[in-house]
């Protein structure tokens, strides 16, 4: 490979031929003992050569550079052993054109071979001059850039590495011209196509015909995103081989070096199952709102701002009103409909409190006559904090009359709302079971109850919990099996079925006890009511009574409003349990990402300490040691002081490329000392006043990380977007826990927008959530336009 340098102005001296056998100075000086001691003493390889391609002179440096001494090198003429692909009559062609002052300076890419059989890559710059007689030669120089090579070749390599990463991350990664025709393609078999009958294409042109519409549509985002240079996500359904499939569509623009959209990107991903898992939840928030609105009870609930966002079809009929009347009212303005303005003070004691709260024969005004209200005030809570209300409301104001019923009816609610609350707050199954079997009896009044739940394969249903059942009986009935149950229940599975103790023995999967007293009392009654959704038998509830047990009207309305309540906490718990293994497995593998991240980035800096960095300071020096020769020209000294500063300009670029990715003063001194003089040069940069306080205390070196990179990405923040006159940065322990702060008095945000919008912004404050989250800790943002931003972490 053969490249023209940059043309130059050199002075060109004459020095006398060599005569073969005569006697030569010390250090193979052909004559000019000036220039012979300035290039013996350069670190660059120096040599004289005749137009017949004789080497004249060379300094130590070039003798050093082929590997061999210094006098077999004088004299020697092509093919030089050294250097095998030089003509044997003469140099490289393109050097002729220096002798025919076509051009001044000429620069090739040769190999030099050494006797110990190592090859260097080196380039070799060629100018005229004059040797002996006004004979036209050329004076070299050689720089090995062997290392230079090898470093393009590692940077090949990662890029390598990167492409393998993205067409193994599962996601289609697209990028396309203004055109929208791809030029890159990964992750497309998905689709049904290799990524190289892709390129060149559109989305229209490799679309099916069920799928036309949707690549249209894409291709008129991706317009309009190259239109307005901001980025967008959609939500795009494809029909592939008859299957349906969803995919989220990342788009971006792509730019030039000039800022000009030379095209988009797309990164997409399947979203079929997680699509069909939302609206698996919606519809399930769908049938647990209808069941509430069939409950008697009045219920009612508010959100995080003391809003009322739900009221059942009691809650309405009590209120005398309709519930787009009731919807929307708030409870800590004062201007809400009187049957809520009762209960005020029972919801602020609730909400300061973040407990159940009971409320008895509260008096209200319902249409025009006195009424009264008993019920439970259930918070909801997340994280430790308030996130609404839900309240549970009975007229009592005929209890005067059925004290007795009255008990009842207060028993039920307490229960009912333990049982509301443990379908949203108890972590497991067996949590929730243990509640719901306990509360059970309060709400049904029977001696005893038992609770079976599906297995996995759904044919049989274990045993879970069970209270005041023979132990006997529950020996032989650990498991029931689904198909002989329905045959029992004659098909009976919309509500409860009352059979007597031997009924229920012919339907155990286990082989009935046979011991005394393990079968129950046949002249007891058993409620049997299935608890399902969706026609699927999730478990089977049994309520225990004595003889001569009667069920009313009212009991069949309890019991079909325990097996909904049932049938979802079951499921809540199932879809709970998955959840939180899915969340384990995103946090495993986003803590396996940032650990590669740090290591790629470490390993980054030290090829660029050890190779760009150590090569542009050698570079350097050689620039300022010419500098200081008085047989440098003027025109030569600016274009050499130039050359310096470039390199200067490069070095202290690849120098903050290393600190940026990984200062090494991180693992050396610690966070602290290196904040400390990071925030110093920060201060210097940007003018801004930082105030830093913290002890000089070391930490394990995986919580400095995360510290350092949360830190400085606050820090980036700040500066490009907070506009701040001053910003405090504080670490310090508290009570043996680490708490950072990063605060400034810029102009802030809004945090609800930001996260909405999904600025760039915004997904960097997630990114530094859950870095802080995999070490156990935690990451709040307190912003609003104007008052500035704190970023606090402990």
């Amino acid at each position: 490979m053969h490249t023209h340098a940059k043309a130059h102005t050199m002075r060109r001296s004459t020095l006398p031929e060599p005569t073969p056998g005569a006697p030569r100075k010390p250090g193979g000086d052909p004559g000019q003992g000036s220039f012979a001691s300035i290039a013996d003493s350069m670190v660059a390889g120096v040599a004289i050569i005749d137009a017949r391609g004789r080497i004249c002179y060379c300094n130590p440096a070039f003798a050093a550079l082929v590997g061999r001494e210094r006098s077999s090198v004088l004299g020697s003429e092509p093919p030089y052993p050294f250097w095998p692909d030089a003509e044997a009559a003469a140099l490289p062609l393109e050097w002729r054109r220096v002798l025919d002052d076509t051009e001044p300076v000429h620069a090739t890419e040769v190999r030099f071979c050494r006797p110990d059989g190592d090859c260097l890559d080196v380039v070799v710059n060629a100018a005229k001059i004059t040797v002996g007689a006004d004979t036209p030669g050329w004076i070299i120089s050689a720089y090995d850039i062997t290392s230079r090579k090898q470093a393009a070749v590692a940077l090949e390599d990662l890029t390598a590495q990167l492409k393998t990463a993205i067409e193994r991350s599962g996601d289609i990664v697209l990028l396309a011209d203004r055109e929208c025709r791809f030029v890159f393609a990964s992750g497309t078999q998905l689709l049904g196509f290799d990524p190289g009958d892709v390129v060149g294409k559109t989305p229209t042109e490799i679309a099916d015909p069920e799928s036309i519409e949707a690549a249209d549509l894409v291709m008129r985002r991706a317009t309009m995103v190259m239109a307005t240079g901001e980025p967008a996500t959609f939500e795009t359904r494809l029909v592939l081989f008859g299957r349906e499939i969803w995919f989220s569509d990342h788009l971006f623009p792509m730019h030039d070096s000039a800022g000009r959209v030379v095209g988009y990107g797309q990164v997409s991903r399947d979203i079929t199952q997680s699509k069909r898992d939302r609206d698996h939840l919606a519809e399930m928030g769908r049938f647990y709102e209808s069941i509430l609105a069939g409950v008697q009870d009045g219920v009612w609930a508010t959100d995080a701002h003391d809003v009322v966002r739900f009221v059942n079809r009691a809650m309405v009929a009590m209120a005398g009103s309709t519930d787009v009347e009731l919807l929307g009212q708030s409870l800590v303005r004062g201007e809400c409909a009187p049957v809520f303005a009762s209960l005020i003070a029972a919801y602020r004691q609730a909400r300061a409190t973040l407990t159940p709260t009971r409320f008895d024969s509260v008096p209200t005004m319902l249409g025009g006559r006195m009424a009264y209200q008993s019920g439970w005030m259930t918070p909801r809570v997340r994280e430790g904090r308030f996130d609404g209300m839900v309240c549970t409301t009975l007229d009592i104001t005929e209890r005067q009359g059925a004290e007795t019923q009255r008990e009842r009816l207060l028993k039920r609610e307490r229960a009912l709302t333990r049982v509301g609350h443990a379908l949203v707050s108890e972590p497991d199954l067996a949590s929730v079971a243990r509640v719901l079997t306990d509360q059970c009896l309060e709400i049904t009044m029977a001696d005893g109850i038992a609770l079976w739940v599906a297995e996995p394969s759904r044919q049989n249903l274990a045993l879970v919990a069970h209270h005041a059942i023979p132990e006997g009986f529950l020996a032989g009935h650990q498991t029931l099996r689904v198909e002989t149950l329905v045959t029992m229940l004659k098909g009976n599975l919309l509500g409860p079925t009352e059979l007597n103790g031997e009924a229920l023995e012919r339907c155990g999967a286990d082989e009935p006890a046979t011991e005394s007293g393990a079968s129950l009392d046949r002249s007891r009654k058993l409620v049997l009511v299935p608890l399902q959704i969706q026609q699927r038998i999730l478990g089977l509830i049994a309520f225990l009574y004595p003889p001569g047990y009667e069920s009313t009207e009212d009991d069949t309305q309890v019991f079909a409003t325990l097996a909904d309540l049932l049938a979802v906490g079951i499921q809540h718990a199932e879809l709970t349990r998955e959840l939180r293994e899915r969340e384990r497995q995103v946090s495993l593998l986003l803590k396996t990402m940032i650990e590669a991240q740090e290591e790629e980035r470490q390993r980054i800096c030290l090829d660029v300490h050890d190779g760009v960095a150590q090569s542009l300071a050698s570079a350097s020096n050689y620039l300022q040691a010419l500098r200081g020769h008085a047989d440098v020209s003027t025109s030569l000294q600016l274009t050499v002081a130039r050359a310096s500063a470039l390199v200067e300009q490069a070095l202290r670029e690849a120098r903050d490329v290393i600190s940026s990715l990984r200062p090494a003063a991180l693992d050396v001194l610690g966070l602290v000392p290196t904040l400390r003089h990071e925030l110093i040069d920060l201060q210097a940069r940007t003018g801004i006043p930082i105030r830093f306080e913290a002890a000089d205390v070391r930490y394990p070196t995986s919580t400095e990380t995360t510290l350092y990179r949360v830190i400085h990405e606050a820090l980036n923040n700040v500066v490009k977007h907070a506009q701040a006159k001053n910003v405090v940065v504080r670490l310090q322990e508290v009570e043996g826990q680490i708490r950072v702060e990063v605060s400034d008095d810029g102009v802030g945000f809004d945090l609800l927008s930001v996260a909405h919008a999904l600025r760039p912004v915004g997904m960097g404050l997630i990114s530094m959530r859950k870095r802080v989250e995999l070490l156990g800790g935690t990451f709040d943002v307190l912003s609003r336009p104007g008052a500035g931003t704190s970023v606090v972490i402990s």
